[in-house]
């Protein structure tokens, strides 16, 4: 007779156990190191209600670890429930799909924005963390879950570091309530100690290493950032001529462009029709990457996506290039830019761990042991490298109004907080004293998206054109030109796609490009014959399409054509002026561009642009991007504007003040002036205006041997600075104007000199 307790929808609290125990004999059998300690584990899981699992790549923290978790879970509750965070939303459904294949698909789902796959027998849940942080938002006590698992910690991303301070409060209060909730951590190369003090009482275990050796190989010598695409291209060639290693191989190399160059180079020096050539990026186009071999090899190039949480056994070979693109916040500027890094220890050790998970492996270094040895053993964390905005934002839809003395396990630092409140404050999302506004704050907090787009949502959705916005910003947020670069590169941008363009506008143009190409979309011959004749990216309009699917929350076709008429056009110019709010750009005496709040100069407007050559003095930009390679900033994606715009966009905007008289000097020792929330700055823009064709004002120009004349600035500088700035110049080995432009980043503090 089945139990009183049991949920009957899956046939009794037994038939489930027998399923988890039959996927744990069929691992015992295949040898994965985790259940070495199954017994200490469970032991752990059982006494405990927070736990560090320390385990090697390879051991089955991703996999076997839930499953032997909620074996112990269901002896307390037969309707027990577990959510497993992942840091890329490409493993919650290949962790779902193998668990599911050894338990039961009806058992393990997953849930990445509005892509979900659970039904009522769902008893453990792949998340991605951001959606586990919605969760809390929605539901601050978790009531749902009896367990949570922060897998892959080691990568600190900025939401993993606002969910731990969250949880450690959800636990607290879900003890207070008789209802404990267990918090489990695994990571391969996770900094012990500073886990442990911050998570107090945390039970530690450790996991062996991986069921196969792996061997490693450096490079003999030093290898030019600019040559690794060749020299993991005649790597891959050797490795496959002369057949030393078998197995199918994985590239490391940091972004899309490095990608595509390396495929290109490694398809021209082999040519084998047994061998498939596939790119691993994270997105939907490279799902073949990670499922079973289908009898040909396979050559992997992949970004970090391919670190963690993917599992692709049939990989023998890793060839390590040693870098990784990452968002960096610039605090000086107030932007994100893209750079590429060397990665650090911690990475080189998770790479390694992608050879060698069903037989021995080899992984070759495109860099020396004693770079190796010269690099940081983790990677910072992402909280302190980039904008806070869309977490301060989360933040305060929870309550927590005190976002400076949050428990933050790395504190991002005040100036970090502060311009992330002056952001929200700019998209009108926080009020002057920092609280959340009903009319844009609140709904902004309930979209999944950067609060710059969710504003432009908010804003679409009141006039009507969310269709057309919500394209446009799945445009923005891919990454990806839908322009082909292939396509005629001699020739002007103009000259190319000059009946496309509408005059003032790049997402207009954009948006008229998408209309000609729904029209030519009836199937998928068509449209990429009408793609390749117009040098047209059709997989950018793919995204783009799904994005807005997401952010819509309901189903649209890829044929939906947007309305451009006049009003339409002046709804989706005010939807975007408002959530770019702070990436206006006054133009300058020189042609170039400057950010309004004055914190980064010297943009150009990028060459795909339709404004490039008008120039206007106002311009909203969508995509604001440095250039490491050549020491320049672009802005893409942008539109010209004026006050009238804006004002309408941003109605909360204060004035411009007028000049207030100067305050003296001196101040008595006791006077302190009160603490103010950051405030909004007035943003100097330039009255309305009709776009002419733009003529540069003469300027001193940087040419090369010749002297830039500092004359009219220099009148007002002591000698003694002067010769000073001389000195320095002198002494590094960089020309007095260079160093008279860099001379306040030089010597700021807390800034290292490279």
């Amino acid at each position: 007779m089945m139990e009183e307790n049991a949920p009957i929808i899956f046939g009794g609290k037994e038939s489930l156990l027998a399923r988890l125990q039959n996927a744990e004999s069929i691992w015992r059998a295949e040898k994965l190191p985790i259940l070495e300690k199954s017994d200490e584990i469970k032991q752990a899981f059982h006494t405990s209600d927070r736990i560090l699992l320390e385990a090697e790549t390879g051991s089955g923290k991703s996999t076997a670890s839930p499953i032997l978790l909620l074996e112990e879970l269901l002896s307390r509750n037969p309707d027990a429930h577990i959510v497993v965070s992942q840091p890329r939303r490409i493993a919650t459904e290949g962790l779902a799909d193998y668990v599911g294949s050894k338990v039961g698909k009806q058992y393990i789902g997953f849930h990445h924005r509005q892509h979900t796959y659970i039904t009522p027998e769902t008893r453990i849940t792949y998340e991605i963390e951001k959606s586990l942080l919605n969760e809390l938002l929605r539901d601050p006590m978790l009531t749902k879950y009896d367990a949570v698992m922060l897998d892959e910690i080691h990568e600190r991303s900025i939401d993993l570091d606002i969910l731990m301070p969250l949880l450690k409060q959800t636990q607290k209060a879900r003890a207070a309530s008789g209802k404990p909730l267990k918090l489990v951590l695994t990571s391969a190369t996770v900094d012990r100690d500073k886990m442990l003090a911050y998570f107090e009482g945390a039970k530690h275990v450790q996991i062996p290493g991986r069921t196969f050796p792996v061997e490693e190989e450096f490079s003999a010598k030093t290898i030019d950032t600019r040559d690794l695409i060749g020299a993991a291209a005649e790597r891959t060639e050797k490795i496959v001529r002369e057949g030393q290693d078998q197995g199918d191989i994985l590239i490391f190399m940091p972004g899309r462009e490095e990608i595509s160059k390396t495929i290109d180079l490694i398809k021209q020096k082999i040519s084998d029709p047994d061998i498939d050539v596939i790119p691993l990026l994270g997105g939907d186009e490279t799902t073949n990457a990670y499922k079973q071999s289908t009898g040909r090899r396979k050559i992997i190039v992949a970004t970090n996506v391919a670190e963690t949480s993917i599992t692709i056994p049939t990989v023998r070979i890793v060839i390590d290039s040693g870098l990784l693109r990452t968002n960096v916040y610039d605090g000086e500027t107030g932007t994100t830019e893209l750079l590429t890094l060397e990665h650090t220890q911690s990475n080189a050790k998770q790479r390694k761990g992608r050879a060698g998970r069903t037989a021995p492996g080899k992984i070759y270094y495109l860099y020396t042991k004693e770079q190796f040895d010269a690099r940081e053993p983790y990677l910072r964390a992402e909280i302190l490298r980039t904008n806070l905005a869309s977490q301060v934002l989360q933040m305060k839809a929870m309550g927590i109004q005190d976002v400076h003395n949050f428990d933050y396990l790395d504190h991002p630092g005040k100036e970090k907080i502060d311009m992330a409140i002056i952001t929200l404050k700019l998209l009108g999302a926080l009020d002057a004293e920092g609280n959340l506004t009903d009319g844009y704050g609140k709904p902004m907090s309930e979209i999944d998206a950067d609060p710059h787009f969710a504003r432009m949502i908010v804003e679409a959705k009141k006039r009507g054109c969310q269709d057309a916005v919500s394209l446009l910003v799945g445009m923005m947020s891919g990454r990806r030109s839908i322009y082909d670069p292939k396509f005629y590169p001699e020739r002007k941008f103009t000259d190319k796609y000059g009946r496309f363009i509408i005059p003032g506008s790049d997402f207009l143009t954009q948006l008229n490009i998408w209309n000609e190409y729904v029209e030519n979309n009836t199937n998928r011959e068509k449209r990429m014959e009408w793609a390749t004749q117009n040098g047209i990216n059709t997989y950018s309009f793919y995204n783009a399409a799904n994005e807005r699917k997401d952010l819509l929350h309901e189903w649209r076709t890829n044929n939906d054509r947007i309305d451009l008429s006049e009003e339409s056009r002046h709804a989706i110019a005010v939807c975007l002026t408002a959530g770019l709010m702070d990436s206006l750009l006054i133009r300058d005496s020189d042609g170039t561009y400057s950010l309004a709040s004055g914190k980064r100069r010297g943009i150009i407007l990028g060459k795909n642009s339709v404004l490039q050559n008008i120039k206007p003095p106002n311009v909203i930009s969508g995509a604001i991007r440095y250039i490491e390679q050549i020491k320049k900033t672009f802005a893409d994606f942008n539109m010209s504007s004026d006050e009238k715009l804006i004002r309408e966009a941003a109605p909360y905007l204060p004035e411009k003040k007028k000049e207030e008289p100067s305050i003296p000097l001196s101040k008595p020792e006791t006077f302190k002036p009160a603490e103010k929330p950051p405030e909004i700055p007035a943003l100097p823009v330039s009255p309305t205006y009709q776009p002419v064709p733009f003529t540069p004002e003469p300027v001193y120009r940087p040419i090369p041997k010749r002297r830039i004349s500092f004359k009219d600035v220099l009148l007002f500088i002591p000698r003694s600075i002067i010769k000073g700035i001389r000195k320095i110049a002198s002494l590094i080995g960089r020309p007095f104007a260079w160093v008279f432009r860099n001379i306040r980043r030089l010597f700021q503090p807390g800034k290292k000199k490279k």
